[in-house]
């Protein structure tokens, strides 16, 4: 039997029906996208779990591409979602090429993101070809980077977030892949919901914009070619691919630099001097205000918090595998498990989480 799917709209979130086989499958993680016509993959990242057993808002944090090609429908969608405030983190001249297109009355906020190594050797491999600044071990170690050079930014940032006069909130770059990626997990982090979530929603982007990716590396592909005379090879295409492809070493990387400067993640959020300043009162009504009272029952038996002198280790994270392709020097740098403590663990060099 022909197998059919039926994308149903329900309340602004959207749900993914098989039919065939006299089966029916819902796709959990499509209730995060929302169909924005001229935006892509615009989507919800409220609704996943604390370790405390909570689930965050929904409706409240959205993430999403550029929002310079909004059609008249997709202006609609977007002001009946109510957002107030939008963060782009796009630099002077990728917003002056794509202005945003947004209703009145929004607050736009312009807070660039410092990707200036990847950037560059995206530049490089466009202009002449080449492309080992593209290499996967590179981008992990550029990625390494990314929290630490950002921490002004961050600082500027999150209060927005933060404050609930500013939200709904949308955040978002130009594809609203790696910037907004990172930027969204440091958030999640914040709130608690636990490491193998904010990985999830993380590696999400490559399943919604699976077809962006092919097109855009078609079109790399079509510059180099252009500019250079040459067709890049296999390795130039493996490496473009991974460019634009979000990888969990990306992410464990950016973490991995924050435990390698401040011991933990937990001391990054609270440090006045060198971190991102926030204190536990801040972190404690910021959870209030997108927590919801009521615990998950399925999580909190797993998730109890443990005594103060029970010594505990980070959850293996379990992402789902995303079919991407690596080039031979693309192996996992990065195997361990996501360095951050969730809520209920402690680290040694750290007063106890705020509670919620």
């Amino acid at each position: 039997m022909t197998r059919a799917k039926i994308l149903l709209a329900t309340g602004g979130l959207f749900f993914l029906l098989n039919y065939g086989d006299g089966d029916v499958y819902s796709s959990l993680r499509q209730m995060h996208l929302i169909s924005v016509y001229g935006a892509s993959n615009f989507r919800d990242f409220g609704g996943y779990s604390t370790a405390r057993g909570k689930k965050v808002k929904w409706k409240q944090l959205y993430r999403s591409s550029n929002l310079s090609a909004l059609t008249d429908m997709g202006l609609g969608t977007f002001e009946s979602l109510g957002i107030r405030m939008v963060i782009d983190l796009r630099t002077s001249k990728e917003i002056n090429e794509a202005p945003d297109r947004l209703p009145q009355g929004v607050d736009w906020q312009n807070i660039i993101l410092n990707e200036k190594k990847i950037t560059d050797a995206f530049i490089l491999a466009l202009t002449e070809g080449i492309t080992d600044g593209l290499e996967f071990d590179k981008l992990v170690e550029h990625y390494g980077e990314f929290y630490i050079k950002n921490v002004g930014q961050y600082r500027k940032l999150l209060p927005y977030v933060m404050s609930s006069d500013n939200r709904p909130i949308d955040i978002h770059c130009t594809g609203g892949t790696s910037r907004t990626g990172l930027t969204v997990a440091l958030i999640q982090l914040i709130l608690g919901v636990t490491e193998v979530e904010v990985m999830d929603d993380f590696l999400l982007t490559n399943e919604i914009t699976a077809w962006d990716i092919q097109q855009n590396v078609e079109s790399f592909r079509k510059i180099i070619f252009a500019k250079t005379g040459q067709e890049p090879t296999e390795e130039d295409m493996e490496r473009l691919t991974n460019f634009v492809t979000m990888h969990s070493e990306y992410l464990q990387a950016a973490l991995d630099g924050v435990v390698k400067e401040y011991v933990s993640v937990d001391n990054f959020i609270r440090n006045e001097d060198y971190g991102l300043g926030i204190t536990d009162e801040q972190r404690r009504a910021f959870r209030a205000s997108l927590l919801p009272h009521h615990r998950n029952p399925s999580r909190t038996a797993a998730t109890s918090p443990l005594p103060r002198s029970t010594p505990t280790l980070p959850c293996a994270l379990t992402p789902t595998p995303i079919p991407c392709p690596r080039g031979p020097s693309a192996k996992p740098s990065y195997p361990r498990p996501l360095p951050m403590p969730p809520a209920t663990q402690i680290s040694r060099c750290s007063s106890p989480p705020p509670s919620t």
